[in-house]
């Protein structure tokens, strides 16, 4: 999968749809989530679109990816505040020592192999009472191709051990002359 996504990233942040995507998610987190101050995990990252939106308010950034071509994009664009993490979610890495007040996960959950063990770590790496904002394609249940359902995404959450979730359709794009909606969950680890 890494190689697709290297592939892509040459003209990643040239893409309409990819930048659609990156100001609807921005905007919803905004209305969501205070990000003065913050330290944050930009959790597959791709060339750095969310960071680069949040990066002003916040007091840290690490923006990882496995993609070696995405995380070379977000290291070319210089932004103020961002570290670049060219990984896999390793909690050992050193960028991760320190908690986060913050995860955010753009399109990027659908598309890992074990979503329980990813979760389970993202809680791990977040302090007490942190939080987890991703957005990913709204699947309706037994539906193919990435993405969960309100219903998938509320019951993993609850799995991983995070304590108030609340999942919802945040936008709706048009991709490929088809409508699809995009969920953003949003969840609390125990304080």
């Amino acid at each position: 999968m890494t190689d697709t996504w290297n592939d892509l990233a040459a003209d990643w942040d040239d893409n309409p749809s990819v930048l659609r995507f990156a100001d609807n998610a921005y905007r919803s987190l905004r209305e969501a989530v205070d990000l003065r101050g913050r330290r944050i995990l930009d959790f597959g990252c791709g060339t750095g679109l969310l960071s680069a939106r949040m990066a002003p308010d916040a007091a840290q950034i690490v923006a990882l990816d496995p993609s070696a071509a995405m995380a070379s994009k977000v290291r070319v664009k210089q932004l103020p505040k961002v570290q670049v993490c060219e990984s896999v979610l390793d909690p050992q890495a050193p960028m991760l020592a320190e908690p986060f007040d913050l995860v955010v996960a753009s399109s990027a959950l659908g598309f890992v192999e074990d979503v329980s063990a990813t979760l389970n770590t993202i809680r791990q790496l977040l302090r007490p009472g942190g939080t987890l904002v991703h957005w990913d394609w709204c699947q309706i249940d037994g539906a193919a191709g990435p993405g969960f359902s309100l219903a998938q995404a509320q019951h993993q959450l609850q799995a991983a051990g995070f304590g108030h979730c609340a999942v919802r359709v945040a936008f709706s794009m048009v991709v490929n002359d088809r409508a699809a909606d995009v969920l953003m969950a949003i969840a609390k680890t125990p304080a």
